[in-house]
């Protein structure tokens, strides 16, 4: 991948359109397609402006990413040390999407041989279902 190249994907990550990106950075949008084609290649000062957007300058101009601030390897370690409920919570904050976590099965446990029905896996929920266990007293009346 050529240093235009790298340019575009930096603009995109950005979510900027050429004539936006090119415009912030000091040029009209034919620089900036010429700078993506690869047909020219920017001076300093677009290069300034470009990092003060927040492109990775040094990964447009040699391929090799910045390393992460110290801010940024804060917040990797926090994130990584915190539990999966505060993990989702950050993530759900940034608006980044999180695969859904399965939740973990719930288990009935049954001891003996004689098992009428056993029920595994998530919730289950019936409404309006009585049991009666033991055996029928005289006298009693059903509700």
């Amino acid at each position: 991948m050529d240093s235009g190249a790298r340019l575009k994907a930096e603009r995109n990550r950005l979510g900027m359109s050429q004539e936006a990106f090119g415009g912030a950075c000091g040029v009209a949008k034919n620089a900036q397609v010429n700078y993506e084609a690869g047909k020219r290649r920017p001076d300093s000062d677009y290069l300034a402006a470009a990092a003060r957007l927040g492109a990775d300058v040094l990964y447009i101009v040699t391929g090799v990413s910045s390393p992460a601030g110290a801010i940024e390897q804060q917040l990797l370690e926090r994130f990584r040390a915190a539990t999966p409920e505060l993990q989702r919570a950050s993530l759900a904050v940034l608006g980044v999407a999180a695969v859904a976590q399965p939740a973990a099965p719930s288990f009935v446990g049954a001891a003996g041989d004689n098992h009428g029905q056993i029920v595994q896996g998530g919730t289950l929920q019936q409404d309006h279902v009585s049991f009666n266990v033991g055996p029928k007293k005289r006298g009693s009346r059903r509700a």
